[in-house]
Parts: structure tokens; C-alpha cells; sequence
């Protein structure tokens, strides 16, 4: 009885055995079995969350990186007027040294011509403007102050100085100083920069400031010429306008001028000689005119005359002709 309990157990544990390994068959069989389309879902899960992670990079990138990266690659470039830089301010206070400096014999007018040649464009008077034919007086530079620079363009200023400096006479040995006087000039400087060096591109004039108050070559554009009554009428008034800028008050001056007091005069600390030359255009089709004109000023305590050179614009008011300014003209250029 024992013996057929037992062999009916293990008749038992076999079928459950075989009962076992046939679920898991079928489990790892049910497991192999795929719905339809469910790797091709997998794959685009996968992709979108991959292309979607990637997007977040770039716009992270660009928000917190890409500032920087501009900022590095983007030049800006800011044009500066080498012409009114200390350097050349510097080049204008050697300039008027040199200039009003001489000794009135041959040799001594020979080493100023010298030291000028340095500055002076090709195109300029070699003595840049000073009268040597009748000279009786030496001079002597002192020192020379800014009070002033305007930008005139692409590499062009004017640099106006306040200079001082010493006339004085020889006894007839040559070595005894005989008479000796004080002058002091306000001398406008023309400075152009060609890239490599400095030079004056044209005469340089005097003007007049007013102490202790706040007032409120090079080619130049092409300007179509004046017709000749035109040119005549002007040249007249030219003589009239530098004999009251040099000579008369300002009150006087001003029934000259377009506006009262946009011109100052030279406050008599020039005599007025001569008009040498005026190239006169017209500017626009209402009778007003470019004027670039050289004239002769005399120093009235040594009657040295000099040369100097103005941009003017005249226009006619009221069957008149005024002026409206004087060096205001921009567009030139370095040649």
C-alpha cells in the first residue's frame, strides 16, 4: 500500500513538472509577441524626445550664449579725426614757433624758409605768407596757448592759437638790440592728416577771440563758377567786407554781416592791404556764392604784411551784398 501511495506521488510531481515548463513556454512565447507597429512607435518615441531635447540646446545656446559671440565678432568702427588729435595740436604750436620766428637778413630768412619747408603742403608759399621784401623788423617767438579747434572734415581741422612773441630792432652793429616791442596774434592753423604725416594745406590767418567770454590744401567740392557781373559785384564787396573786418567796431561790422555778430572782427589788430586773389561761385540758384579768396593783412606795430587765405559765403539781401560766414565750409578732402 505504502509502494502505490508513493508511485502515485511521483506520478503526481511529474505532471506538475510538465504542467510547469509548458506555462513557461507559453509565457516566453506570449512575451515574443509583438502588437503591430509597436517598434516603428518605439522608434518615433524615441526620435521625437531625441530632436526635441536637441532643440532645447540650440535655443538655450543662443539666449545665454549667443550675446557674447556678436558682441566678439562685431567690429565697431569709430572714425576719429587724426587732424584734431594732440598730436596735432602739438604739430600747430611747432608750426607758429617756426613761423614767427626770423632774423631779417638773407641767411636768416633762408633757415626760416628751411624750417618751414617741414610743415607746408606743396602747393603753398614757401615763406607760408609772410612779406620778406621790405622787412625791418626780427622776431622772436615766446609761447603760443590753444584756444580753439573745429573740425573741417575727413582728416582736416583748424587749430586756432593765441601767440605771443618778441619784435625787436638792431643797432647798426648788429648786435645791440635798438628798439624792441611785444606782439600777440590770434593765429588760425589749417592741419590736414594724408594718413602718413601731418601738413598745413593752405596760408594760415589770424582771427580775434574775445577773452574771457563763451561765444555762441585740400581739393574742395565742385562748385559751378559765378557769372561775371556776378564775380564783379562780389570782388567789389570783398575789399569793402576785410577793410571794416580788420579796421571797424563790431557794431559797424555787423551792417556787413547777414546776422549780427556771426562774424568777428579783427579788432584793429590787423590793417587791411589788399584782396590778391577770389575764386567766386555760385552756390545755389538765390544769389548766394562760395568765395575762396587770399588776402594781404599788415601787422600795424611793424607794417609786416601777410598773406592768408578765407572761405566765405556772400549772399544777396535786398539788392546788398552781406556775408554769412567765413570758414564754415566742410566736404574737402586729403589728396
Amino acid at each position: 500500500m505504502f509502494s502505490k501511495k508513493k508511485r502515485f506521488s511521483t506520478e503526481q510531481y511529474d505532471e506538475h513538472q510538465k504542467i510547469e515548463q509548458l506555462s513557461k513556454k507559453k509565457k516566453v512565447k506570449n512575451r515574443s509577441i509583438r502588437p503591430r507597429g509597436f517598434i516603428a512607435r518605439k522608434v518615433g518615441v524615441i526620435s521625437f524626445w531625441t530632436l526635441f531635447g536637441f532643440m532645447l540646446l540650440v535655443v538655450f545656446v543662443n539666449v545665454f550664449g549667443s550675446s557674447d559671440e556678436v558682441n566678439a565678432d562685431q567690429k565697431i568702427e569709430i572714425k576719429t579725426n587724426k587732424a584734431m588729435s594732440q598730436e596735432a595740436v602739438q604739430f600747430a604750436k611747432d608750426f607758429s614757433q617756426d613761423y614767427f620766428t626770423w632774423v631779417n637778413s638773407t641767411e636768416g630768412i633762408k633757415q626760416r624758409q628751411e624750417a618751414l619747408a617741414k610743415y607746408l603742403g606743396s602747393n603753398l608759399n614757401e615763406h607760408a605768407g609772410l612779406g620778406i621784401d621790405n622787412l625791418s623788423w626780427n622776431s622772436q617767438f615766446v609761447d603760443a596757448v590753444v584756444k580753439g579747434t573745429e573740425d573741417k572734415g575727413n582728416n582736416i581741422s583748424t587749430i586756432t592759437l593765441k601767440v605771443n612773441f618778441k619784435l625787436y630792432q638792431f643797432e647798426e652793429d648788429g648786435v645791440t638790440v635798438k628798439d624792441e616791442k611785444a606782439g600777440v596774434k590770434y593765429f588760425v592753423v589749417p592741419v590736414a592728416y594724408d594718413g602718413q604725416s601731418f601738413g598745413i594745406y593752405e596760408l594760415p590767418k589770424f582771427t580775434y577771440v574775445q577773452e574771457g567770454t563763451i561765444l555762441d590744401k585740400v581739393t574742395y567740392p565742385k562748385l559751378k563758377r559765378a557769372e561775371e557781373k556776378d564775380t564783379t559785384e562780389v570782388r567789389g564787396f570783398l575789399t569793402t567786407f576785410f577793410r571794416s573786418y580788420a579796421e571797424d567796431p563790431q557794431d559797424q561790422l555787423n551792417y556787413l554781416l547777414a546776422k549780427d555778430d556771426v562774424i568777428q572782427g579783427l579788432n584793429k589788430t590787423m590793417a587791411f592791404d589788399k584782396v590778391k586773389s577770389a575764386e567766386i561761385f555760385k552756390a545755389n540758384e538765390n544769389k548766394e556764392f562760395v568765395v575762396y579768396t587770399e588776402v594781404t593783412f599788415i601787422d600795424p606795430d611793424s607794417g609786416i604784411p601777410f598773406d592768408t587765405n578765407y572761405q566765405l559765403t556772400v549772399v544777396q539781401k535786398n539788392g546788398k551784398y552781406v556775408m554769412s560766414g567765413i570758414d564754415e565750409h566742410k566736404g574737402q578732402s586729403v589728396k
